[in-house]
């Protein structure tokens, strides 16, 4: 009776919807999760477009969650508890009458649904109805739509027997069907609220790896600015140290100004004592000659004038007296002589000193020009690298500052999206919930006509979470890929940073050790090549100078030869060539040291110093010095590659080496106006061409090539004493080293090198440590004494 009171409840409340309108259209069966209850427990329809993520927002792109709308709470179904009062339905059971008239199917309208009423044959879009025997409407689903099948209304109530028989059947397949889909759904959505877990705590941790990254970026700022302050320490001492240069000076000017004034003292003193013995010399000439005369003029009145002996005496010693006289006359007129010349000289000398003098004042003006434009340049730099400082802090601040406020943001999103997902979380629990209330509420409001349409309804919820649960996961995919670009492009600023940092402090050796000796010796055997062609110029014939040419050549290249004497080959050396000229023509040997002497400690000097020649080399030389001493080898030797990058020099035309070999020439009587001189020397010149290259290529190396070592070539000084760090290229010639007279250096005949690298201690103190990589070969001063002795024929000379 239950089942009848009630199914005849639906028809007429099924009657009482058509009667209101028999033309309704379809519409949209809404989702269970938009349905709410009123105060009276009755059902309430709302608009789709009040979800969490409705469809402005589907199609607006990526979520952006500084312009999102606050999300409307959801109410389930069964917040405010099951209702009391039983389903809605009709008063009474319309019967259907046996005419001729259209069969109606009156619809069963169930509380979240709405039902859409048909005839027969309606043109209705999506909807197709077909007539069969019974009258039954069968709805198809249109594309975007859930299609609640509706139940048969039934017409007899012999039918009612039939449906409660299938009543046991259809609650077991509703119950199976219920509980596969639920946990299906439940387990979907668990994976996909994990994965996005983890999503944002990969990003959390990248977040934190940014962040380190910037603290690394602080530090190497410290370090930046403590290198600021060391240069600015060295640029004073190169201030204090112009300021004691011009010191010393103007000293050495006053010296010269004093120097000079006591020659002109010790000048006119010495004038005025010749002055004085002339005129003494010339009171006793006057006075002691008339004494002399009146004996004799006595003697000759007293003695006879017959005697011719007493006359041709007296008149030998007048003849004697008159030769003094005129030789005192001649000697007076020497010392006037000598004092014109004095006076000259002391005039010559006076003017040397002024042009010196003007020269000094001109120098040091120079000098105070060169000064102001050194300070003004290291001024410039300094204000340069500070401006350079404070843009890269003030950048880096605001870089940090932006980059902690974007990571904020972020986190603050996150935690929105971890509060997103809570209230998922919660809604899908309230949803679960609310599917349990429905199916305990199916189980006893609904009989066995309801199980497909709430198998149905269950299938249509589940497919609305679905859809909202991928919205939402694709949301965040999204909104996790604009979070990696952001930490992508924060992280290639920060690397295009460093990344002038890195290359500044990461030692780099474009060539080995062995490189590096191998260039050296070849160095050394261009450098035997040439002064092997300079001492055949010698032996030749044909090139053989006179002694007069000889003189004026020596009187011509003074300055020269006592430069060579000074700088280069040493005084022991440079006295065998000037004194055994003719041995030197037959045996060579000599001439030959002297002149790698020369190339070696020219190629030394080159390769030393940043700049070949100019003004400021010593304030560069200094500078690097300081550095060495306060910095480490990465930062010194970098800096050192780098400026002498700026300062490389190009090759010359080799003039003043040839202007100190060819006078050493002239000085071994070497004739320089024969016939084949000047080819010769252009030849030579040529081939000191060839070995500049190869010096500046060496310089290129040592200097800009390695900056993980300091890599030195170096000689050593005429008259040093021998040691192991030696190697004697003629030791094999004249026996042990050890056992010549002194054991002293003649000269280098080839350059050495060494290797140098500046450590940090524990103690924060730099220590040096220096290797020989290549020793320097010298010849001792027992090579003199063994080409003196020996013939030519017997002299060995040493191999390549």
């Amino acid at each position: 009776m239950s089942s009848l009171f009630s199914a005849s409840r639906l028809l007429a409340k099924g009657r009482n919807k058509v009667n209101k309108g028999n033309n309704a259209a379809p519409t949209r069966p809404p989702s269970s999760a938009s349905v709410r209850m009123d105060k009276d427990g009755g059902p309430i329809t709302t608009n789709p477009a009040t979800t969490s993520f409705n469809e402005e927002q589907r199609s607006a792109g990526p979520y952006n969650p500084t312009n999102r709308s606050p999300s409307p709470e959801i109410v389930s179904i069964s917040e405010k508890g099951p209702s009391s009062l039983p389903l809605v339905s009709s008063q009474a059971i319309e019967t259907v009458s046996d005419g001729n008239d259209q069969v109606v199917a009156d619809p069963v309208e169930e509380p979240g649904y709405t039902v859409v009423a048909a005839q027969s044959n309606p043109k209705i879009p999506g909807v197709e109805v077909v007539d069969d025997e019974k009258g039954v409407v069968r709805s198809v689903e249109e594309s975007g739509y859930a299609v609640v099948l509706q139940p048969n209304s039934t017409t007899a109530r012999a039918e009612w027997t039939t449906l409660e028989a299938g009543s046991a059947k259809d609650a077991e397949l509703k119950d199976a069907n219920v509980k596969t889909h639920g946990d299906e759904i439940v387990a979907r959505s668990t994976d996909r609220i994990k994965d996005v877990e983890d999503a944002f705590r990969v990003m959390q941790e990248e977040v934190q790896a940014r962040a380190t990254n910037f603290e690394e970026l602080r530090v190497e700022v410290g370090t930046l600015s403590v290198r600021m302050n060391s240069l600015e320490k060295e640029q004073e001492e190169v201030r204090v140290e112009l300021g004691r240069e011009k010191l010393e000076l103007l000293e050495e000017i006053l010296r010269l100004k004093g120097i000079v004034d006591v020659d002109r003292l010790d000048n006119r003193e010495r004038l005025a004592i010749l002055e004085k013995e002339r005129s003494e010399r010339s009171e006793k000439v006057h006075r002691e000659l008339p004494e002399e005369i009146q004996p004799l003029k006595s003697t000759v009145d007293v003695e006879s004038p017959d005697n011719p002996e007493r006359i041709s005496m007296l008149e030998h010693e007048n003849g004697e007296k008159s030769d003094t006289i005129h030789r005192l006359e001649r000697r007076l007129e020497e010392q006037l002589k000598e004092r014109q010349q004095l006076y000259a000289k002391n005039r010559e000398l006076e003017a040397k000193l002024q042009v010196e003098v003007e020269r000094l004042s001109v120098q040091v003006d120079s000098l105070e020009k060169e000064k102001e434009e050194v300070q003004v340049g290291l001024e410039r730099e300094k204000q340069e690298l500070r401006k350079e400082i404070q843009r890269l802090e003030g950048t880096i601040e605001v870089e940090v500052v932006a980059k902690r406020e974007r990571t904020k943001t972020l986190e603050k999103e996150n935690v929105e999206k971890l509060e997103t997902i809570r209230r998922l979380e919660q809604q899908l629990e309230d949803q679960e919930k609310e599917k349990d209330e429905i199916k305990a509420h199916c189980k006893t409001a609904i009989k066995d006509h309801w199980s497909k349409v709430a198998i149905t309804a269950m299938r249509s919820i589940e497919m609305e979470e679905r859809r909202e649960l991928e919205d939402q996961n694709r949301l965040l995919r999204e909104q996790l890929r604009v979070c990696e670009d952001k930490l992508a492009t924060c992280l290639e600023e920060q690397n295009s940073g460093f990344e002038g940092a890195k290359r500044f402090l990461t030692p780099i050796d474009l060539y080995s050790v062995d490189e590096v000796v191998k260039m050296v010796e070849s160095l050394n055997a261009e450098i035997f090549q040439v002064a092997s062609f300079v001492a055949k110029l010698l032996e030749e014939d044909s090139m053989v100078a006179t002694q007069e040419e000889r003189s004026v050549n020596v009187r011509k290249y003074q300055n020269y030869l006592d430069f060579i004497r000074r700088q280069y080959v040493g005084k022991v050396l440079f006295t065998h060539l000037a004194d055994e000229k003719s041995r030197t023509r037959l045996d060579s040997l000599p001439l030959q040291l002297a002149v790698q002497a020369i190339l070696c400690t020219w190629c030394v000097s080159r390769t030393w110093h940043f700049w070949s020649d100019g003004i400021g080399k010593r304030d560069l030389q200094s500078m690097y010095k300081g550095i060495r001493a306060s910095e480490v080898q990465a930062v010194s030797g970098r800096w050192r590659a780098t400026t002498s990058a700026q300062l490389r020099s190009s090759p010359s035309d080799m003039g003043p080496v040839r202007d100190i070999i060819v006078p050493l020439l002239c000085l071994c009587g070497w004739s320089a106006s024969s016939y084949g001189a000047k080819k010769s020397i252009s030849t030579m010149q040529e081939m000191l061409q060839g070995l500049e290259k190869l010096q500046i290529q060496l310089k290129t190396v040592t200097k800009e090539g390695i900056t993980s070592a300091d890599m030195e070539i170096y000689v050593h000084s005429p008259g040093d004493p021998f040691e192991d760090h030696m190697e004697d290229t003629h030791a094999e010639n004249i026996g042990d080293p050890a056992m010549g007279d002194d054991g002293q250096l003649l000269c280098t005949v080839g350059m050495g090198l060494r290797k140098s690298v500046t450590k940090r201690l524990d103690g924060e103190q730099l220590k040096e440590e220096v290797n020989v990589l290549l020793k320097a070969k010298v010849a001792l001063a027992s090579v003199l004494l063994k080409t003196t002795s020996d013939s030519p024929k017997d002299v060995v000379r040493p191999q390549r």
